[in-house]
């Protein structure tokens, strides 16, 4: 099974032009079986699910200019169930997706995170998944 996961960045791209199309091209030449993006807006997560016809989960972090902000899974597999868990954060909010999967006999759990920058209150977002996923 493939995994990736890519924080696309609201899809600006390095030239800071929009780079949507460029992020489409990577992820079907990548052909992951499960594809945990970070910092996507909800219009991009629509565009993306559609031009990859793969099934896909949302969850909002946050707004940003009134339109939601946040993660998604993306994945080959049925998704089966899922939660989104805000993470404590001190400056831009941000979150966990967690998506489950039956996979040849097997419950698979995914969890998708996008952790602050700062090393402390990632280390406090940790634990907050660690303990979390003990729960799964």
């Amino acid at each position: 099974m493939k995994v990736i996961t890519y924080n696309i960045h609201k899809c600006i791209g390095m030239d800071n032009k929009p780079s949507l199309k460029e992020i489409i091209k990577y992820l079907k030449k990548v052909d992951a079986d499960i594809i945990c993006l970070q910092e996507v807006l909800y219009p991009q997560f629509l565009k993306i699910k559609s031009k990859l016809k793969i099934n896909g989960m949302f969850a909002c972090n946050t707004k940003t200019m009134g339109i939601s902000y946040g993660v998604c899974t993306f994945s080959k597999f049925n998704i089966e169930d899922s939660s989104h868990m805000l993470l404590t954060s001190k400056k831009e909010q941000r979150g966990m997706l967690a998506t489950g999967y039956e996979i040849q006999g097997n419950t698979v759990n995914i969890i998708n995170v996008h952790l602050g920058l700062d090393k402390y209150e990632r280390y406090n977002q940790i634990d907050e998944i660690i303990s979390y996923s003990n729960r799964l």
